[in-house]
C-alpha cells in the first residue's frame, strides 16, 4: 500500500503531472477557460454552536455590542496641531492625536491636558463625522485633564454626553471596563478588559489612578473608560511599562478616576479653574519611625509636622512643628502618600478636623483650607539666586539646566508665555541618570508649572519627601513628545542614592 501510494505521488494523482515531471523540468500545466474542470464543493449553512447552545456569550457580546453603540456617539477624535522649526530655520507642522468624549449637551468636552498642552490649533472630529473647531475652557496640569468647548454654527445644538459614576469609589477591582479612543488615528475604537487595581500613584504628587487590562496605545489618551452601564468611571491619561523600550502591546493602562475628573471639570466650567486645597505643612518621619522608608506603601505610620508656613491653614489651626498627624478629615494617616492624598480632596473654604498627638497628648484642630497658590510661593523666594537655583537642583535631581530661552521656544514651537527649563546634563550615577536626557525640557514639577530655574528649585524644596514628578517636553527627529517621569530626588551630598522609579508615559 505504502508503495502504491508513493508511485500515485510520483507520477502524479490525475496522471498529468507528479514528481518525475518536476525533477525533468516540466512546467506545471495552466488552466484556462477550456483547461478548468469545476470542483465540486458545499458550504456549511449552520454554525458549530448555536446562539441557544451558548445563551451567556451570546448575551454578553449582543449586551457589549449595545454599550458601544450607546457611548460612542459622545466620544469625538482630537486632532492638534503646533509649529516647529528646524535648525535651519524651516517650519513644519506637526500633529499629535488624542481622543476625548462630551460631558455635557452644550458640547463641553473632557480630554487629557497632554492632547492639547502647548499647541496652536485643535479641532475635533465627532461620530457624524463633522470635523469641528473647539475652543480652550480650562486646564488642570496637576491632573492632567482640559475642558473644551465644541464651536458650531448653530449655536442652540445639543450634543449626545457621558454620565459620570456617581462615586468612582465604588468602582471594585475586577469588574468590567470599556475603554475608547483613537489609536494612531483608528478614530472610533473601542476596547474591552476590567479594572485590574486601584489606587496606583506614580509618585506623591500624582492623584490615584485606576490600573486597566483595557489596551491603551498612543491616541487613546483622554477618551472615557465606562462601566456596563456607560458611565464614565475614569479618563485614559497614561501607559506604564517597566522599560520605556519595551514593545507597547506588553504596557499595562491608566486611568484618572471618575471622581477627580469630576471635581475637576465643575471647577473649570464654574470658576475657570481648580482651586485646589493648601494647608501649609511641611511633613516627615516621626523619629520613633526613622528606620522606615517613606516611599514603601506597605509600611504604616503617622507624619510629624516638620515646619509650618507663617500665615497658614495650619498656622491658623495651632498646628505646631513636632506634632505628630494621626487623622486628617476622619481618615488614618499611614505615611507620607496617604496624607498627601487626604490634603490633595479637600478644595479651599473647606473645614477639616485634624487629630495630633503633642507630648504625649491627644487633640483634635480644625483648619480651614487655604487655596493652593504656586505664585504666592513663587514670592517667597528670599536668597533664591540663580547659582543657588542650579546648585540646589543638581544636587537634587543630579542634571544641570538652564531657562528655557525664547530661541528655544520658537525652535521647538512652544508658546512664548510658556516656562520651564532645559537639561544641559545629566551627571552619571545620579536619580535623573536614565531618566531625563540632554536636550529635555522640564515644565511642570508635581503638578505646578514654573518659568524658570529658581521657581523649580523652590518646587523642590516644598516636596514633603523624595517623590517628583516632572512633565517633560523631549524633542527628536523635528518632532517632540509629553513625558511623565517620577525621580527620586535626593541631597547627593549626604543621602544614600536611590535608583529611579518607572513612571508612565501619555497614550
Amino acid at each position: 500500500v505504502v508503495t502504491a501510494g508513493v508511485l500515485f505521488a510520483l507520477r502524479g494523482g490525475d496522471g498529468r503531472y507528479g514528481l518525475f515531471d518536476l525533477l525533468r523540468g516540466r512546467p506545471l500545466p495552466k488552466s484556462g477557460p477550456n483547461t478548468h474542470k469545476a470542483e465540486p464543493f458545499t458550504l456549511p449553512e449552520r454554525p458549530v454552536l448555536s446562539p441557544e447552545e451558548i445563551p451567556g456569550f451570546a448575551k454578553l457580546s449582543a449586551e457589549s455590542a449595545l454599550i458601544t453603540a450607546r457611548v460612542i456617539p459622545a466620544v469625538v477624535s482630537i486632532a492638534a496641531a503646533r509649529t516647529v522649526r528646524d535648525p535651519t530655520g524651516g517650519a513644519a507642522t506637526r500633529r499629535r492625536l488624542g481622543a476625548g468624549f462630551i460631558v455635557t449637551p452644550q458640547g463641553h468636552v473632557m480630554t487629557a491636558n497632554h492632547v492639547v498642552y502647548g499647541v496652536e490649533a485643535v479641532v475635533v472630529r465627532l461620530a457624524d463625522d463633522r470635523l469641528l473647531p473647539v475652543e480652550l475652557v480650562g486646564v488642570s496640569p496637576r491632573t492632567d485633564i482640559a475642558v473644551l468647548k465644541i464651536i458650531t454654527p448653530e449655536k442652540s445644538e445639543t450634543f449626545p454626553a457621558l454620565s459620570f459614576i456617581e462615586d468612582s469609589e465604588t468602582v471594585r477591582q475586577g469588574e468590567f471596563a470599556f475603554s475608547f479612543g483613537n489609536p494612531y488615528g483608528l478614530r472610533g475604537s473601542s476596547d474591552f478588559g476590567i479594572i485590574s487595581a486601584k489606587e496606583r500613584r506614580f509618585s506623591d504628587g500624582s492623584a490615584d489612578l485606576f490600573q486597566t487590562s483595557t489596551r491603551m496605545l498612543p491616541g487613546h489618551s483622554g477618551g472615557p473608560l465606562v462601566n456596563v452601564s456607560g458611565q464614565v468611571i475614569g479618563i485614559n491619561t497614561a501607559i506604564y511599562r517597566e522599560d520605556q523600550r519595551a514593545p507597547l502591546w506588553s504596557a499595562v493602562g491608566m486611568a484618572i478616576v471618575a471622581n477627580d475628573a469630576r471635581d475637576v471639570l465643575l471647577a473649570i466650567l464654574k470658576r475657570g479653574k481648580p482651586i485646589y486645597g493648601h494647608l501649609g505643612v511641611h511633613v516627615e518621619i516621626p523619629a520613633v519611625y526613622s528606620h522606615l522608608r517613606a516611599f514603601n506603601d506597605s509600611l504604616k505610620y503617622p507624619v510629624q509636622v516638620n515646619s509650618v508656613e507663617p500665615g497658614s491653614a495650619a498656622e491658623k489651626a495651632g498646628l505646631r512643628t513636632g506634632d505628630v498627624v494621626t487623622e486628617f478629615a476622619g481618615e488614618p494617616v499611614n505615611n507620607f502618600r496617604e496624607f498627601k492624598r487626604l490634603v490633595r480632596q479637600r478644595v479651599a473654604g473647606e473645614e477639616v478636623s485634624l487629630a495630633v498627638r503633642r507630648n504625649g497628648e491627644e487633640m483634635l484642630l480644625k483648619a480651614v483650607m487655604a487655596e493652593l497658590d504656586p505664585q504666592a510661593m513663587f514670592a517667597r523666594m528670599e536668597g533664591w539666586t540663580e547659582e543657588k537655583a542650579a546648585t540646589f537642583i543638581r544636587r537634587s535631581l543630579g542634571a544641570d539646566v538652564t531657562n528655557l530661552s525664547a530661541a528655544h521656544k520658537k525652535r521647538l514651537g512652544l508658546p512664548a508665555a510658556a516656562g520651564g527649563v532645559v537639561v544641559s546634563d545629566v551627571l552619571p550615577r545620579t536619580p535623573a541618570h536614565g531618566r531625563l536626557r540632554k536636550g529635555d525640557i522640564i515644565q511642570i514639577c508635581n503638578g505646578v508649572p514654573f518659568q524658570n530655574a529658581r521657581q523649580l528649585a523652590k518646587l523642590l524644596e516644598e516636596r514633603p519627601d523624595s517623590n517628583v514628578d516632572l512633565l517633560v517636553v523631549r524633542p527628536s527627529n523635528g518632532a517632540r513628545s509629553n513625558l511623565l517621569i517620577e525621580i527620586q530626588a535626593v541631597d547627593l551630598d549626604g543621602e544614600e542614592e536611590e535608583e529611579p522609579a518607572t513612571a508612565p508615559v501619555p497614550a
